[in-house]
């Protein structure tokens, strides 16, 4: 009976909660360390806090040049991160991969950043221009479910 009474006390506290925000979160964009060629395709190194509840995943804009990578026409034509293992979320450096090859990431040598979050399955090509978003699932009262988009990263141009 006490468990119930407090099933129902919990519940009746949520429903009455009125100090909650209706404005979409903005999650804070990582920022592009440096992006180098490893034999694989290139690992990209950034700095990143995902403390959002609803974190997604990181979304790579190629462009020819730092604006067209920047301001993609459409923030949902990135490429994905795939074969993620980690959720980044102290201030800490980490890094990702980019590799047209599939299957897992390629194995971290010796001076590589060992906290490889995931891989871009694409490919670059030097002279291209690239920057990344972070994602997050957004609840709105009243409108769908949707994915929010944070602001855009520093370009980089790939070597």
């Amino acid at each position: 009976m006490l468990k119930l009474k407090i099933y129902l006390l919990t519940f009746t506290f949520l429903i009455s909660c009125t100090n909650y925000s209706t404005s979409k979160s903005i999650s804070i964009p990582p920022i592009l360390t440096s992006v180098y060629k490893i034999p694989t395709g290139y690992l990209v190194t950034f700095r990143a806090v995902n403390a959002e509840l609803f974190f997604l995943d990181y979304k790579l804009y190629i462009g020819a040049n730092d604006n067209s990578a920047r301001n993609p026409p459409d923030l949902n034509a990135g490429v994905g991160c795939t074969n993620r293992t980690i959720l980044p979320n102290l201030p800490a450096e980490y890094s990702i991969e980019i590799s047209p090859n599939t299957g897992d990431k390629a194995t971290v040598n010796t001076g590589e950043n060992g906290a490889r979050v995931c891989k871009f399955q694409t490919t670059v090509t030097t002279g291209q221009f690239i920057a990344m978003r972070s994602t997050v699932l957004s609840f709105q009262p009243g409108q769908p479910t949707n994915v929010s988009f944070s602001l855009s990263s520093n370009a980089l141009i790939v070597p």
